[in-house]
């Protein structure tokens, strides 16, 4: 089960690792906060106004029955909630650690998180 790993870009690969990851913690979240990527935003809008997302950004999530969460523009306070994830992963899995491969990355990512850590 490889959901960490992202070798080619894309709509297909990004929709694969959320498949992935949803298998991995074994259930779907009700909402997922989106930092205005591409692949789940049709076109930046002004602020105030609403976000175009994506038609296949909409049938994944229909199909997976979670709601979108895009983060506002120029709204920096919403962007820690995006971000922060980033540092619990260096924090928790990376930190320390160097990898000979992908798949002992992918290893270590598979034993977190650790059933203690939440």
């Amino acid at each position: 089960m490889r959901w960490v790993r992202r070798r080619r870009s894309g709509t297909q690969a990004f929709w694969a690792c959320h498949r992935r990851a949803f298998e991995h913690f074994g259930g779907v979240p009700g909402s997922i906060v989106y930092d205005r990527t591409k692949t789940v935003v049709r076109r930046h809008v002004a602020p105030g106004k609403a976000v175009p997302l994506h038609p296949e950004a909409v049938a994944f999530a229909g199909h997976y029955d979670f709601g979108i969460d895009v983060l506002a523009a120029y709204r920096p306070t919403g962007k820690g909630r995006v971000e922060r994830q980033v540092s619990i992963v260096r924090d928790h899995v990376l930190a320390g650690r160097s990898f000979a491969s992908l798949d002992e990355l992918d290893h270590a990512f598979l034993r977190w998180p650790d059933p203690g850590w939440w």
